[in-house]
């Protein structure tokens, strides 16, 4: 039957009912629709229906089912145990509402179980009103601090006890630090920090498995004096990295210990990343740089702006965008004007947009440290860079690309080509196995390197393949 020979009851029935269906439901009521007109059809009462008491279901709004509740009510009362009920008694007796009922499941009259709540929601009241007066919870008001005696001895008895005992001598040397004794359910850290006795101005790190010893500890004058030495011999060349990264280590494992967060604290973690830096450590780096987001909270003197913006190109290294948007969007405008933090938002930019001629020339004119740190990954833009010339050039000079990709000779331009398998130059052989870097097919004499023509078209596929190796993060000494 055709929707021109509907009853116009039917007509606007079906409009109304596709007006007033959401979208997410109108497949859902097209389709009950067409099983009830196909019904009335059949049944020929399209022209006696009226269309305007039939309901679509599917129009209806959804609404959860009631599921009573599985909750069970206390079976205990004055210490005694009841048994429970039977499955017979249970159901016998179960509702599904407090209000059709005067006794509960379990034989407990209604009116018990609301004195028993009162009880309740009146002494966990009388606790807060303890709390934020500051006043000491009585016996009868508290659960967890101040146990019945039943129990045994409550924790602010025994804290009491403990005070009032007189203390044996033992080995270790404590701080008189005398904050928070006015409230006795805070524990006194300060009173269990150790005091170092140890002279020696150098000590190897060692990983602590038990306690530390205060006689192998040293004090923060004696910490000092060993950071000085220790400076003095890295300066004189004397020593390697190894013994400067260890000594370092074991002064602030001193400081740890003896929980000293001064500005010296600050000190040593800013020496040592940056020592770490310059020898390439990244994992020693990322420790140094942790402690110092926190040490620099604390409003401790330091070099803030300096390792904000080492932290700025650190991002930039791991590409952890997120992280970056966060520690950008908490810069002040004040903060963003220093130079160093200028400069590191600077190569973000350049690197989000590909600007490999910016970027290196932000690489050669970087403040304080930042060139150790951009050296991580400027391998990584080089090789992005060498893939954009070598689309849109033909060949290059060996000498325009040294300027290109930051490098300060030929020869390490050439050396990085090589490295990568792009040793293709024009009028030379290709590179093999005996013969790495090509021979010359018409001149006979060595060519200096700064004479060299790049072939692009040759070396481009083998750039493609090794920016691969730079995307793969090694967090590790070099």
């Amino acid at each position: 039957m055709s929707m021109t020979a509907w009853p116009p009851q039917l007509k606007l029935w079906l409009q109304k009912c596709l007006s007033e269906a959401t979208p997410s439901v109108k497949l859902a009521v097209m389709d009950e629709i067409k099983q009830i007109v196909a019904k009335h059809y059949e049944d020929g009462t399209l022209e006696t229906t009226d269309w305007d008491k039939v309901e679509v279901k599917s129009m209806k709004p959804f609404v959860m089912p009631k599921i009573p509740s599985k909750r069970k009510l206390d079976t205990l009362s004055a210490g005694n145990v009841l048994e429970k009920p039977a499955k017979a008694a249970k159901k016998a007796t179960f509702t599904n509402s407090w209000e059709t009922t005067n006794t509960s499941s379990n034989g407990f009259a209604t009116d018990s179980l609301r004195q028993r709540r009162e009880d309740r929601f009146a002494r966990e009241h009388e606790i807060e009103r303890q709390r934020q007066a500051g006043e000491r919870p009585a016996q009868g008001y508290s659960r967890h601090v101040n146990t019945p005696p039943a129990n045994g001895a409550s924790l602010l008895d025994r804290m009491e006890s403990l005070r009032s005992t007189p203390k044996k001598k033992s080995k270790f040397v404590y701080q008189n630090n005398v904050e928070n004794a006015y409230d006795p359910n805070v524990l006194n850290w300060d009173r269990h920090t150790i005091v170092g006795r140890s002279k020696d101005l150098e000590k190897s790190y060692l990983r602590l498995t038990s306690d530390a010893d205060p006689a192998n500890v040293r004090p923060l004058e004696v910490l000092v004096q060993a950071l000085e030495v220790v400076l003095k011999k890295y300066k004189a060349q004397t020593v390697k990295y190894d013994y400067v990264c260890d000594q370092l280590k074991s002064i602030r494992q001193d400081l740890i210990v003896q929980r000293i967060q001064k500005s010296f604290t600050v000190k040593v973690y800013e020496i040592h990343a940056r020592i770490a830096m310059e020898h390439k450590d990244l994992v020693e780096y990322i420790q140094c740089s942790s402690a110092l987001h926190s040490l620099h909270a604390l409003g401790l003197d330091g070099h803030y702006e300096e390792f904000l913006a080492y932290r700025i190109l650190y991002f930039v290294y791991t590409k952890s965008r997120s992280d970056l948007n966060a520690l950008i969007a908490q810069l002040t405008p004040a903060q963003k004007a220093t130079p160093c933090i200028r400069h590191a938002l600077d190569v973000q930019k350049a690197t989000a947009t590909n600007n490999y001629h910016a970027f290196f020339d932000l690489y050669l004119n970087a403040p304080n440290m930042g060139p150790y740190m951009m050296d991580f990954y400027a391998g990584r833009e080089r090789c992005h860079a060498l893939i954009i010339m070598c689309t849109a050039y033909k060949s290059l000079p060996i000498s325009f690309l040294t300027k290109e990709l930051g490098y300060t000779a030929s020869h390490q331009t050439v050396a990085f080509l090589e490295e990568n398998q792009a040793g293709y130059f024009v009028g030379m052989d290709r590179p093999t196995a005996n013969q790495p870097t090509g021979q010359w097919k018409r001149v006979q004499k060595v060519i200096p390197d700064h004479d060299k023509i790049l072939d692009c078209a040759q070396a481009k596929p083998n750039l493609v393949k090794a920016v691969a190796k730079y995307h793969k993060l090694d967090i590790k000494r070099i």
